[in-house]
């Protein structure tokens, strides 16, 4: 439409005049890139949909360009969260959150490009591994305390440190005086640094260590040999400058305080392992309402998951409501006051 416009403006534009035919081009070309933008912007917003609905999509030749984005991955969790808070019964909304965020970790760290990269040599493992780090890195952008998921998703994987973000160790990375850590770290471990600015506690898989150890200090890597004790050196350093070993860092605060969102629910305990196991059992009818799960009313199953939680079983009651007071207890204000709740 804008180049046929163009044309006709260019075939008249002796009739118009240089002035007329000015401002009518530069409205024409404004136009165009108006429809552009909108275009482009409801292609955006239709893959953050589909998505939510389909994680594995993210996998799609249709959907991978707007995905590599930087805030794709912060408005899929923004438009995941409001689906999520439309369901009214919590146990289903616990447990389909939940779901959701196991089949993202696996969508975006999949079996097929992890047994590839595992079998493959170091150079017909590169394309791979460039999946499986962007897939890393994509999840740690969601900021919804992504890292055990991913470290245990990693090590199901039999995927090790080592061979993911592989050191290239050479002398002059460490041996010249002026070197610049954070630039020579993107030479000799490329990938890493980008993941620790997201979530520095990724340190400990780096590095091999347990997460529950302490953190560790220049002292810790004493023992290294020099090339390896200056890799593990730059990247504490990374870790540190972007927070250290700090879970609000990469599992914000999503309270009603920090966040209009309200975040998402995690209920745990028995009776929700027994619910999460009945409606994911798929060889047998489910005794909870699937159809209408969002006001969990769409049949008299539906009403009774809710009977079971507001009459008797307190531990049933409990669960839930120990879940809500954790959405709703600020941990960023409960740092402050130095209380370990996170």
């Amino acid at each position: 439409m804008a180049h046929a416009l163009q044309e006709c403006l260019d075939d008249n534009a002796e009739k118009l005049g240089s002035g007329l035919y000015k401002d009518l081009s530069d409205l024409s070309m404004k136009i165009a890139q108006q429809y552009e933008e909108s275009q482009d912007d409801a292609e955006f917003v239709s893959c953050v949909r589909v998505v939510s609905a389909i994680p594995n999509a993210i996998n799609s030749s249709a959907v991978r360009y707007h995905a590599m984005e930087d805030d794709f991955m912060e408005a899929l969790v923004n438009y995941k969260v409001k689906e999520l808070r439309k369901i009214q019964n919590p146990r289903m909304r616990s447990a389909m959150g939940k779901a959701w965020k196991k089949d993202m970790v696996e969508s975006l760290l999949d079996s097929y490009s992890a047994q590839a990269f595992v079998k493959a040599t170091d150079e017909g493992g590169q394309p791979y591994r460039k999946k499986l780090q962007d897939g890393v890195l994509k999840l740690f952008k969601m900021k919804i305390g992504m890292l055990e998921s991913v470290t245990a998703r990693l090590d199901d994987l039999g995927i090790l440190a080592s061979k993911l973000f592989p050191a290239t160790l050479d002398s002059s990375c460490y041996l010249h005086p002026f070197t610049d850590k954070k630039e020579l770290l993107d030479l000799c471990m490329p990938g890493a640094k980008e993941c620790l600015a997201l979530e520095p506690r990724f340190l400990y898989w780096l590095t091999e260590s347990a997460t529950g150890e302490a953190w560790p200090t220049a002292h810790s890597f004493a023992q290294k040999p020099p090339e390896m004790k200056w890799i593990l050196n730059a990247l504490l350093d990374i870790a540190n400058e972007h927070g250290g070993n700090d879970p609000l860092i990469n599992s914000p605060c999503m309270c009603m305080q920090c966040s209009q969102s309200g975040g998402f629910i995690d209920i745990v305990g028995e009776y929700q392992e027994m619910f999460e196991k009945t409606l994911f059992n798929v060889d047998v009818v489910p005794c909870i309402c699937t159809y209408s799960y969002d006001s969990g009313a769409g049949s008299s199953n539906g009403w009774k998951v809710w009977s079971q939680d507001k009459k008797g079983m307190p531990g049933a009651k409990r669960e839930i409501y120990d879940a809500y007071n954790r959405a709703n207890v600020c941990r960023a204000a409960a740092k402050k006051r130095k209380f370990d709740i996170c």
